[in-house]
């Protein structure tokens, strides 16, 4: 059994107009699960990626194309054996100007391979909850984007079928942050997950938050359940997160009568396939989801909504000289942008650093006092 892993469904897409998608959704009263045909999960990658190359370390060239349809192929994966073949692919992507030298690459491969052949008894090769850097310096968790993000609509690829805005890929500049989601995406999906409550108990210390997720998303039901029965066994900590797997958190809040455990806020994050479709049937998705609350506590699952917004103007860095007057013009033109695309005359602009934007530790994110205020962030 510890070889199996537990794999949701592909992800269903459609070809069909937004009127026969309405007429369905209508129908069967779920969207995205009512067409017949699924798309490969090549397909739901950013459109023409394969021919690029990054230079992630020293001298060594990868295709990042390979890195992506391996995160897709694994993510598709229903044993640790069809992985480890998986991973054989990625030594083909990478060049070297010594072919004679392993870079970090094989080494990576060799490292992941190993702990492959007993994962659960052996330790997991990379770190599963990080803290990050000053922009985020909570205790942070993450999967393959893309690959683990069934509602990503417009931020995976846009309508234009140029890639999205996702942030998450360029971090596979780097091959350690690769391994580390391709190793949490594993291990969320072995029937046994001990390592990832070991490393919980091991690392989280009364008061300090959570995120759940940075890259990656919470990609079913039962991923969803383990994180909230999960987040139930460590009340001193808070926990908050962004996803668009609206469907399956809805499908949750029905199976389990609404006990959402109070420890743990959503943002509901732009770029969702719903999105995409627009008009009655995306309202009435953020409609529903902004009235999921607990019946026992009273409290909503949902703070509000995250937002990207097109922009000029790139969020500032703290360290810029300029910071002061630059962040006022960031937070001018992203605030108009939102008001206008989305016809509210109040808007909290995310500054980019999650531990304290609003002042004394505190964050806008995952406090309810910002409760159904819309946040935004640029893109550009």
């Amino acid at each position: 059994m510890q070889n199996e892993l537990i794999v949701p469904p592909a992800i269903p897409f459609a070809d069909e107009t937004v009127g026969e998608l309405e007429d369905a959704a209508e129908m069967f009263g779920v969207p995205m699960r009512v067409v017949e045909r699924e798309v490969e999960p090549v397909q739901q990658n950013p459109a023409g990626i394969y021919d690029r190359s990054y230079i992630p370390m020293g001298k060594a060239a990868v295709k990042l194309g390979t890195l992506y349809r391996t995160a897709d192929a694994t993510a598709l994966a229903t044993s640790l054996e069809e992985v480890r073949g998986i991973l054989r692919g990625i030594i083909t992507a990478v060049e070297t100007e010594d072919k004679k030298t392993e870079g970090r690459y094989h080494k990576a491969v060799a490292m992941f391979t190993a702990w492959l052949e007993d994962p659960v008894g052996l330790t997991p090769p990379w770190n599963i909850f990080v803290k990050g850097n000053v922009k985020l310096p909570f205790w942070s968790f993450s999967t393959l984007p893309g690959a683990t993000c069934p509602g990503a609509g417009e931020c995976l690829k846009a309508d234009n079928g140029k890639r999205g805005w996702c942030y998450s890929f360029s971090a596979w500049r780097n091959i350690y942050p690769y391994f580390r989601q391709l190793q949490n995406t594993i291990l969320i999906r072995m029937p046994n997950k001990d390592h990832i409550l070991r490393d919980m108990r091991k690392k989280l210390k009364p008061g300090q938050a959570v995120r759940l997720y940075v890259d990656g998303d919470m990609d079913s039901v039962e991923t969803i359940d383990f994180w909230m029965q999960t987040v139930r066994q460590f009340p001193q900590n808070d926990f908050y997160g962004y996803s668009k797997s609206w469907v399956q958190f809805d499908k949750w809040h029905k199976d389990n009568n609404g006990d959402w455990p109070e420890n743990y806020v959503l943002n509901l994050s732009s770029g969702t396939k719903l999105e995409q479709i627009g008009g009655q049937m995306f309202a009435s998705w953020v409609a529903k989801m902004e009235s999921l609350r607990n019946p026992k506590t009273g409290l909503p699952l949902v703070r509000g909504r995250f937002v990207a917004v097109p922009t000029n103007a790139k969020a500032p860095d703290r360290k810029d000289p300029e910071f002061k007057a630059k962040v006022k013009i960031y937070n001018a033109e992203v605030g108009a942008a939102a008001m206008k695309q989305f016809g509210v005359t109040k808007v909290f602009v995310c500054p980019g650093y999650c531990a304290d934007c609003l002042g004394e530790g505190k964050h806008a994110c995952g406090n309810r006092k910002m409760q159904d205020k819309l946040i935004a962030i640029g893109v550009h």
